[in-house]
């Protein structure tokens, strides 16, 4: 009883104190007491998103950064073909996913079924739910896209840039059969801002930069509902990009999510959000026993959930899916030119480059050769200064290490420097075949700055329904 208390006390003590030393100093403790009950800290196989990393828990600056409406309505007009687009990828993912999970079903020659039964069906159908099933579902489906997609860029795929037409960029919906719906296709934007100076920025001399577009709930990754100093506004946005709809956690947990990525489903949406797992939930949410539940199949074909006749939510129309179209990235072999909505990129300038291209030569030591042959595939393929590298699917598939961040997360490379030459030199060797995409904003275009030098930052924003 003296360890709880202890305890229970540090986390009232954390919660009233922001300087990062005692807080420091506090988790040390209660780690050193929670070693003495027995609970030691188990070694991970990934380290990206590993809670013991100081993301966006440790960042206790204001930095006063303000932006208006009209900067920001920019983006969801131009960009508004590409948010359709995603959204049509959406509906058209799920429709397959819902298909999927309908075989399972029918093998079992039921059109109900309670819903432990149905996870156990989906075991024996190698489609974990708790795991990696719904995923790959999406992954297959994303494939189609991605497929008819690239398709449609390759008479541009000698261009630098292209600027997507509205017919480019509803091709899904034009192509494809599915079932069209709009509850949690709202994405949230991951946005960045190229210019020169803020005096740029005030003569209109900028570009904004689509980085990543994930599903709404990311909106509650990292520090944003934590810091977020009006959750009634962001969970009233939220409501509105679900369709007021309800959802459900029935067990799944992605690889990454720890403390970082646990996304506060049941804190902004206290109305929406089931607790349908066999693990104890809190007290405080809506919680219906596993047991209890029924997975049916609804009139227009989803797969959802329902307890004593009431609606709990879908397995394919939720926040899941987007796992398997992230990134949301289309690309073409040997470049894909920077795509761009208005003035919004909406996709960065990529190349592949497979290790054959290099050539032969002596590229150990201080080499003169890899100087050399770097410098030829610059002027052959264009490649600007500054790039980030990654392995290309292809090149992830043969490895076996497709999915693994340390493998997928890109790596940062300054062509003009001779160590970062042999760090590409070795990824390449490495992989076989490397994905080459260009840095925007390049270090020119990062406005912000200061007297250790220049900021870069994204915006992570909701983009919701009007």
């Amino acid at each position: 009883m003296p360890l709880a208390d202890s305890l229970i006390k540090s986390s009232a003590d954390f919660s009233g104190i922001t300087e990062p030393n005692q807080r420091q100093q506090i988790s040390s403790a209660a780690r050193a007491q929670l070693s003495q009950l027995g609970a030691e800290r188990k070694p991970g196989q990934r380290s990206l998103y590993a809670a013991v990393n100081p993301i966006a828990e440790e960042c206790f600056r204001d930095c006063e950064f303000e932006i208006n409406e009209t900067m920001l309505g920019q983006v969801v007009t131009d960009a508004e073909p590409w948010i359709d687009f995603w959204r049509d990828n959406y509906a058209f993912v799920a429709s397959r996913v819902a298909a999927g999970l309908r075989l399972v079903l029918d093998k079992v020659g039921k059109n109900a079924l309670p819903l432990p039964a149905f996870l156990r069906a989906c075991e024996t159908a190698r489609l974990p739910l708790t795991g990696p099933g719904l995923v790959a579902l999406a992954v297959m489906a994303f494939q189609e896209t991605k497929a008819a997609f690239r398709e449609r860029l390759k008479p541009h795929a000698h261009l630098s840039e292209y600027e997507l037409t509205v017919a480019d960029c509803h091709f899904v919906r034009e192509n494809f059969s599915y079932q069209k719906f709009d509850e949690f296709t709202f994405p949230s934007a991951d946005l960045q801002l190229a210019a020169k100076s803020p005096d740029a920025i005030s003569r209109g001399e900028y570009r904004w930069i689509v980085s990543e577009l994930h599903p709404a709930a990311a909106t509650l990754h990292h520090c944003m509902y934590w810091s977020c100093p009006d959750h009634a506004a962001l969970s009233r946005a939220l409501q509105s990009s679900t369709s007021g709809k309800p959802f459900f956690h029935f067990g799944f947990f992605a690889a990454d999510f720890t403390a970082h990525t646990t996304v506060r489903i049941f804190d902004a949406l206290p109305e929406q959000a089931i607790f349908a797992s066999p693990q104890r939930g809190n007290p405080r949410w809506h919680s219906v026993s596993p047991a209890q539940a029924e997975v049916f199949i609804a009139e227009d074909g989803d797969v959802a959930l329902r307890a004593s006749g009431q609606y709990l939510g879908s397995f394919a129309r939720n926040w899941i899916i987007p796992l398997g179209f992230h990134p949301f990235q289309f690309g073409l072999a040997p470049q894909t030119p920077r795509l761009r909505c208005g003035r919004v990129i909406v996709q960065r300038r990529s190349w592949t480059v497979s290790s054959e291209e290099m050539g032969g030569g002596n590229f150990s030591g201080l080499s003169p050769e890899l100087v050399l042959a770097v410098e030829r595939l610059r002027a052959a393929k264009d490649w600007p200064r500054f790039v980030y590298i990654r392995p290309t699917e292809q090149a992830l598939r043969r490895s076996g290490a497709e999915g693994r961040d340390k493998d997928t997360k890109p790596v940062f490379i300054d062509l003009e420097s001779y160590l970062f030459l042999e760090i590409f030199h070795r990824w390449l060797s490495k992989a076989g075949e490397l994905e080459i995409t260009e840095m925007l904003p390049a270090p020119d275009d990062l406005w912000w700055q200061e007297a250790d030098g220049r900021r870069t930052f994204e915006l992570r924003t909701l983009i919701v329904p009007r």
